[in-house]
Parts: C-alpha cells; sequence; structure tokens
C-alpha cells in the first residue's frame, strides 16, 4: 500500500495542482470584476463578492480527479496486474489510495478557502458586499459529499472505462458526466417555474415526491447507492482481462 502511494505522488500532485489552478482563476476573475465594478464599467446595482476561487478550485478539483482519475484507474490495472498483482488487491488499493488523497485534497480545500476569506477582508473588497455561497451546513456538507463521492465516482467511471474502451467508452462516460453536470440545474429550473407539460410534468411530480420523503430514508438510500456502486466497480474490475 505505501508503495502504492509512493508511486503515485505525481497523481496527488496533479490534484492539489488542480486546486491551486482553480483558486488562483478564480480570485483573478473576482479581482477583474470588481475593479471593472468599481470603476463603472461593470454597471451591477446587484453585484456581491464571494468566495469565487474556492467554488472554482472545487470545479477543477473534480474535473481533473474524476476525469484524470478514471483514465488512470485504466492505466494503473494493466500495469499492476500486467505484473501479477491480483484483482482483488488491486482494488483494495485503489480504493484506500482514493480516500487517502481525496482526504488530503479536501483538507488544501479547506485551507483555500481560508485564504479567500481573509483575503476579501482587505479595503479593496470591504466596499463591496459580501455573499456566502456555501452559507451555514452546506460547506461541511459540499466537503462530506466531495470525500464519500470523489474516490466513488473515480473507481466506477474507471472500471466503466476499462469494460467500454475505445470511442465507445468515452461517449458513454461524456454522457454520464452531462447528465450529472446538467440534470441539478434543469430540475431546479422546473421546481421553481413550473413544468410546462411533456416530460417535465413527469420530473416535476417525482421531484416533489423526492422533497417529502424523510431525511433518515434519504441517508439509508444513499448508503445503499454507494454500496451498489463500489459492488458494480468491483465486478467490472473482477472480470476484466488486461489490455
Amino acid at each position: 500500500m505505501l508503495q502504492s502511494i509512493e508511486l503515485r505522488k505525481n497523481t496527488l500532485k496533479l490534484y492539489f495542482g488542480g486546486l491551486v489552478i482553480g483558486f488562483l482563476l478564480g480570485s483573478v476573475l473576482l479581482l477583474v470584476m470588481s475593479i471593472l465594478q468599481k470603476n463603472g464599467i461593470l454597471k451591477d446595482s446587484e453585484f456581491t463578492i464571494a468566495t469565487v476561487g474556492t467554488m472554482m478550485a472545487l470545479v477543477f478539483f473534480f474535473a481533473v480527479y474524476v476525469f484524470g482519475g478514471m483514465s488512470e484507474v485504466n492505466a494503473n490495472f494493466n500495469q499492476y496486474i500486467g505484473f501479477g498483482m491480483t484483482r482483488k488487491c488491486f482494488f483494495i488499493q485503489e480504493f484506500f489510495t482514493s480516500y487517502l488523497f481525496t482526504a488530503l485534497s479536501v483538507l488544501l480545500l479547506i485551507i483555500l478557502k481560508h485564504v479567500e476569506q481573509l483575503i476579501l477582508k482587505i479595503p479593496f473588497y470591504s466596499q463591496f458586499a459580501y455573499e456566502e455561497l456555501f452559507a451555514g451546513q452546506t460547506w461541511y456538507m459540499v466537503l462530506l459529499l466531495s470525500f464519500i463521492c470523489a474516490p466513488l465516482a473515480r473507481i466506477f467511471l474507471g472500471s466503466l472505462l476499462l469494460k467500454c474502451k475505445g470511442q465507445k467508452g468515452f461517449w458513454i462516460l461524456w454522457a454520464i458526466w452531462m447528465v450529472g453536470c446538467m440534470a441539478p440545474g434543469y430540475i431546479k429550473h422546473i421546481m421553481e417555474d413550473g413544468p410546462k407539460g411533456g416530460v417535465q410534468n413527469g420530473i416535476y411530480h417525482i421531484a416533489s415526491a423526492c422533497m417529502k420523503i424523510p431525511g433518515n430514508i434519504w441517508i439509508v438510500a444513499a448508503v445503499v447507492a454507494c454500496a451498489a456502486v463500489l459492488l458494480i466497480s468491483w465486478r467490472l474490475v473482477s472480470r476484466e482481462a488486461v489490455g
């Protein structure tokens, strides 16, 4: 296990790099928007500042972690299994290493958020109203979901890539990614503006029914879903031949 972590230390650097690059881009974007607003070039009466760098860091992290990570699962599988490692050992190694690297990445994300909050307290930003993007317990929920879901997504998508090689695998994974990115916003739009017939009616009623389900049931369902994803990933890996 320790040898695997040592061999994959460049992967951890890649995750950290994604976080830092996203943070810097978000911070620069906020700075530019603030300068434009201050000089009257951007005329927005509702302009507010927020931890944009932290948000961009999270977006970049998931993009690098999921897409880079699932390709790494494929490469690691061919390398380690090709050199005689059992599929069971490989899967356990990938599982624990993924969670270790995610924990370290989440720790860096926490540090970046505190750094950005300090930056937003300088006099230049104090003239603008502050908007909290991760209010209340939302921030802790984001961190928890990132820690739980990122490794599962990496292992699951990496296993699918092993199974569906080539262009077909790429388009399947692209479709899953796009649905995951666009579906929440689409459902939120329907719930706020109301359905306009057709498929939207069905989505509206399903979402309304889901909102009435108690939180404890959602927790149980989430645990079952995570276990199912892990089991499917293992089944895919255990039956795959070295490419």
